[in-house]
């Protein structure tokens, strides 16, 4: 009976496209996990009846295999997508930065718009804002720029 399971077979049943979407499902260690042995399972009954008694055993010599399993990465495609989800987490990294330099920035932000607020209402002189337009024009753009350092550095959820 082991005859009837030889790497054709096994190759075939590997390249179903329902026994991929399971392994994609599942990602790491995805033949031991009972789901896909049962996806497995059901498309050797499906396709290879013949070969479908000695399958359970076979399966689970397959999940031990790490060839198989690489071969089973492969096809259903779970490699090039951990390469892209770890291209994502070092863009967003990039993007965002550390925690800590990500807090300072945005409290930096805050600090910059509140007091080219309170310089923009006139609240600190008033009598000044004719005598030194430059200074409060500098202050509009200090509170944009402000604005945009706050959005940059917040969290992409909020």
């Amino acid at each position: 009976m082991a005859a009837s399971l030889d790497p054709s077979v096994r190759d075939a049943v590997l390249k179903d496209p329902k026994v991929q979407e399971a392994v994609r499902k599942v990602g790491q260690d995805a033949l031991n996990d009972p789901d896909v042995q049962r996806q497995i399972l059901e498309t050797l009954q499906e396709k290879f009846p013949q070969a479908a008694s000695a399958a359970k055993d076979k399966i689970l010599e397959w999940a031990n295999d790490p060839e198989v399993q690489r071969q089973a990465y492969a096809v259903a495609g779970v490699a090039a997508d951990y390469a892209w989800q770890s291209v994502s987490q070092v863009t967003a990294l990039i993007e965002q930065g550390p925690t800590g330099v990500r807090v300072l920035a945005f409290a930096g932000g805050v600090a910059a718009f509140v007091k080219s607020f309170i310089v923009l209402l006139g609240l600190l002189n008033p009598v000044d804002v004719a005598v030194h337009l430059p200074y409060y024009v500098v202050m509009g753009y200090e509170g944009i720029f402000a604005i945009s350092t706050m959005l940059f550095e917040a969290k992409p959820e909020w």
